[in-house]
């Protein structure tokens, strides 16, 4: 009976660690939390989404999306189901792929655009998980819950060893002064907003609990620059990919123009210097974009322009100058809402 207890409290004290480290494992009784985000549950509930016809407005992206467009917000003013048609890191080509392959057209198609996605990646093989995955409701709602008693019991493999990850932190806290500071990583109570994830519309909340420290607009910029530097790599005109990714896109953009299906290319706002570096640097991208879109007659949403910030400005970010806390989610939903009813 004792070893029973000790290791119960052993259990108790883990689970306390992960709610203290991790922003990722802190759950609620409405499964609005997953146990395995990125690894699993996004996949999973994106593809069963694929196997349906109910989403008549479907955002395409990636996190960028997920963070910066509310579906819900679309739906109650439109009286249309929507859904973020998005996963993690996956470059638009690749996503836009996806859809053509599953054969999957809403009647109303939102497109984001960002010289960081702009190139399909043959090496992606994340997404392949995607045409198999099955999200079965009643189990893993099932295990959402029991997740929420004991998160490490849950929590993706390569994020349990705390212990090794909070050293590796300390030394890189040594060596570069300003550690990454993201939603898994130890320390993220030294940041001010916390998130969840609503399954129904694959929409991230980025909730800010207080005003942005010294500290995070110190990580903002440092993970800016990385984000600038890699550009180059993520836009270029001197690989095969980048053409290919505007043939796949322009390809699946003509077979709904063909269904007579309304689409909507958009440009989500960043931060003033990354929108400054792409605007210098690789202008001829979004030239291109606007290539496609005047051929079929798309209109193009520059959330970034001056007369569009000007009406929703300032937007927020939470940690990074490229992704939205939910206070300009919400603006960019109900822009974006007023758009879809004019069409």
């Amino acid at each position: 009976m004792i070893v029973i207890e000790f290791l119960l409290l052993l259990v108790f004290f883990r689970d306390l660690l992960f709610r203290f480290f991790f922003i990722y494992p802190i759950t609620n009784l409405n499964g609005h939390f997953a146990r395995k985000i990125e690894d699993v549950d996004i996949v999973k509930w994106v593809s069963s989404v694929l196997k349906t016809t109910e989403v008549q407005v479907g955002i395409v992206g990636n996190s960028h999306v997920m963070d910066a467009i509310d579906p819900e917000i679309i739906s109650k003013i439109t009286n249309k189901t929507c859904f973020n048609l998005a996963l993690y890191y996956i470059p638009l080509p690749n996503m836009v792929e996806i859809l053509h392959k599953k054969k999957y057209f809403p009647k109303t198609i939102i497109m984001d655009f960002s010289t960081r996605y702009s190139m399909y990646n043959e090496d992606y093989f994340f997404y392949e998980n995607l045409l198999g995955r099955h999200y079965n409701n009643k189990r893993d709602v099932l295990f959402d819950r029991i997740s929420s008693i004991a998160p490490s019991f849950f929590i993706p493999i390569r994020f349990l060893p705390i212990s090794s990850r909070a050293i590796q932190k300390i030394k890189q806290w040594k060596r570069e002064k300003f550690p990454s500071i993201g939603r898994y990583t130890p320390f993220n109570r030294l940041v001010g907003f916390y998130w969840k994830l609503n399954k129904r519309s694959n929409h991230r909340f980025v909730l800010r609990e207080r005003e942005k420290s010294k500290m995070e607009k110190l990580l903002e910029l440092k993970t800016l620059k990385k984000s600038i530097s890699e550009t180059a790599v993520c836009c270029n005109t001197n690989s095969l990919n980048y053409f290919r990714g505007l043939q796949i896109i322009e390809s699946y953009v003509s077979t709904a123009k063909q269904m007579g299906l309304e689409i909507i290319f958009i440009r989500l706002p960043m931060h003033k210097y990354m929108i400054f570096h792409e605007n210098k640097n690789f202008n001829f991208y979004f030239q291109d974009v606007e290539k496609i879109a005047l051929k079929f007659n798309i209109p193009f949403i520059d959330f970034s322009s001056d007369v569009i910030s000007r009406q929703l400005q300032p937007y927020l970010f939470y940690i990074d100058g490229q992704h939205l806390e939910h206070t300009s989610a919400i603006e960019i939903s109900k822009f974006l809402a007023k758009q879809i009813n004019k069409q």
